[in-house]
C-alpha cells in the first residue's frame, strides 16, 4: 500500500477481534481493522480473537521517487559499498564519492568510520528538485520544519537510526 493509503483487514471469528499495530511509525490500525499507511517501510498488525493471534504483514511503499535511493545499511563496510556501486569517482580512507547520471543528484558521497562502516550519506540535489525531495523525505521519515528540516526514521529521536537534515540558505 502507498504512503497515506488505507486497507481494511477482513477477519471473522465468533469472538471479539482486536487489532494492534506493532510499529505505528509505518502504519496504524483502528478498532475495526482499518490500516492507515504511515511512513515507508514494513510492519505487522496483530489480529487476535483472544485465543488465536495472526500477524498481518503491511508494506508501505512510496508514491514518489526522484532518484535511486542511497545505501543506508549502516553495517556495510567501504569495501561492500564499492562492491555494490563500483569504483568511486574519488575516494579517501573515510569517503567515497560517486558521480551520478541522474539529473536530480549530481554526487552521492558515503562517509565511513575509522572501523570502515558507513556513518553518513550525502546527496547533492539541485535546487529545482527541493519540492520533490521534500515530498520524498516526508513519505519516508518523520520531520520537523523551521529554517532547517530534519527527517528521521522513527517517531522519536531516541529510537531513530537515521536522521536527515535539509538546509536552505
Amino acid at each position: 500500500m502507498n504512503y497515506q493509503g488505507t486497507y481494511q483487514i477482513r477477519a471473522t471469528s465468533e469472538k471479539s477481534i482486536s487489532y494492534v499495530s506493532e510499529d505505528e511509525f509505518h502504519a496504524t490500525v483502528n478498532a475495526t481493522g482499518l490500516v492507515t499507511a504511515g511512513k515507508v517501510g514494513e510492519m505487522n498488525v496483530l489480529v487476535s480473537d483472544g485465543s488465536t493471534t495472526k500477524k498481518f504483514n503491511v508494506k508501505v511503499t512510496p508514491k514518489s521517487a526522484l532518484y535511486n535511493e542511497p545505501l543506508t545499511d549502516w553495517t556495510l563496510t567501504k569495501a561492500q559499498v564499492i562492491s555494490k556501486l563500483g569504483t568511486p569517482y574519488n575516494q579517501t580512507d573515510s569517503l567515497c564519492v560517486y558521480r551520478q547520471s541522474d539529473p536530480a543528484v549530481s554526487y552521492l558521497m558515503y562517509l565511513f568510520t575509522t572501523a570502515g562502516k558507513i556513518k553518513g550519506v550525502v546527496t547533492t540535489v539541485g535546487t529545482r528538485h527541493t519540492t520533490s525531495l521534500t515530498t520524498i523525505l516526508t513519505e519516508r521519515y518523520a520531520g520537523t520544519s523551521n529554517d532547517v528540516y530534519f527527517y528521521m526514521n522513527q517517531i522519536t529521536y531516541a529510537k531513530a537510526t537515521t536522521i536527515i537534515g535539509m538546509f536552505f540558505g
